[in-house]
């Protein structure tokens, strides 16, 4: 089992978080901004109208299946997220 992390600035055009291996993983993100700050987390065509609403100084973990991708974006300006990774 290795565990790796990151940061990304996220802005509104959307950006590749993670995209899980053959064996799948557990992924946790989390938003570092200031409360009223969106990160907004779903699919490659993910929108702050269409995504999962992570507000700022929360975070979310998921169990992504093989291949699954995950990705995030803000409403306007940039929003700081990390991720942290098991698989």
């Amino acid at each position: 089992m290795s565990i790796t992390s990151a940061q990304y600035t996220l802005t509104t055009t959307a950006q590749l978080i993670h995209q899980a291996d053959a064996d799948g993983c557990l992924i946790t993100i989390a938003n570092h901004a200031g409360t009223g700050s969106h990160a907004y987390l779903g699919a490659a065509d993910v929108s702050s109208s269409t995504g999962h609403l992570i507000d700022g100084k929360q975070s979310i973990s998921l169990v992504l299946t093989p291949g699954t991708a995950v990705y995030g974006i803000t409403d306007s300006g940039t929003t700081l997220v990390s991720k942290i990774v098991s698989n």
